[in-house]
């Protein structure tokens, strides 16, 4: 079922960058893994925690575009790319 966008909320995306839109799929994608994780630890107790995330994983075709994207950092410094905090990057004006 979906939903159409409520005119603020459309607002909202437009205003927002592509690495802000990246990093919120990757987040929503990570988020995702994590329920599925949980999902297969009720059903299998005792699978260790390695198992349970390869499966989660492996369950939508191994590794996929929003993994790697998830996983992705630049090489190199652009100007808009400010730090990293915790493993996130920051950009200028996000």
């Amino acid at each position: 079922m979906q939903e159409p966008i409520h005119p603020v909320q459309l607002e909202g995306f437009k205003r927002m960058t592509a690495a802000q839109k990246l990093q919120m799929v990757a987040d929503l994608y990570e988020t995702g893994i994590r329920l599925r994780v949980e999902g297969l630890r009720m059903a299998h107790p005792d699978w260790p925690d390695e198992k349970l995330d390869f499966e989660a994983r492996g369950s939508r075709g191994s590794f996929n575009l929003i993994h790697h994207a998830s996983q992705f950092r630049p090489t190199s410094m652009s100007p808009r790319t400010t730090r990293c905090i915790s493993g996130r990057w920051s950009f200028a004006g996000a």
